[in-house]
């Protein structure tokens, strides 16, 4: 007899794979296309139908985002029936695959629009446009800071183990620990108590 909970997570994990692959594929360049007409035309022609398919797909990404975040909300309410646990966990992959999908689109854009040259531009152009776009979205700052950097990291191929040591690190600094205590004594202080 199968597992019964086997069928539900197997199709969790093919939803996260299809989203977050897609995204992957948009970044290496490796989504199938059909080419038999751009083959034919002229290099600047294939450039400027390049510009546009990026923008026409980060704006088809941003259209979807916010659709992609209230079927989110809405389905992790409910429970799973044989896991137990929220739809959320299927359903947060949608935002998290169509914003990744609409930034590698975006600097997909801008590398083609300013022609920069080398990937040193493309991989700040992540950094920038991952950043901008989460503090334009009310992500707090510090989160703002450790998302665009993690992308950073991802589109690099960077180990991301290194992420969480320099995260750990930079919180584990014995001055850090008097901030606290110093608001502690401040509130004291100011209640008279």
């Amino acid at each position: 007899h199968p597992l019964t909970w086997s069928e539900e997570l197997a199709r969790y994990i093919f939803v996260w794979i299809a989203l977050l692959g897609s995204a992957w594929c948009g970044r290496n360049h490796i989504h199938v296309r059909m080419t038999a007409v751009t083959s034919l035309l002229p290099k600047p022609a294939v450039h400027v139908i390049q510009i546009l398919i990026s923008i026409i797909c980060a704006g088809t990404c941003f259209i979807l985002f916010p659709n992609a975040c209230k079927i989110f909300m809405s389905q992790s309410k409910l429970k799973a029936v044989t896991l137990g646990v929220s739809l959320g966990i299927e359903y947060i992959a949608a935002p998290i695959g169509i914003m990744m999908m609409a930034i590698q689109w975006t600097i997909d854009a801008l590398y083609a629009i300013f022609d920069w040259p080398g990937y040193q531009a493309r991989y700040m152009a992540v950094l920038l446009v991952s950043f901008l776009v989460l503090m334009v979205l009310g992500c707090p700052i510090a989160f703002c800071l450790l998302c665009s950097g993690t992308f950073y990291f991802l589109a690099n191929d960077m180990a991301l183990i290194m992420v969480v040591q320099r995260l750990t690190e930079g919180a584990n600094t014995f001055t850090l620990l008097a901030v606290p205590g110093f608001i502690l004594a401040g509130n004291l202080m100011n209640s008279g108590e």
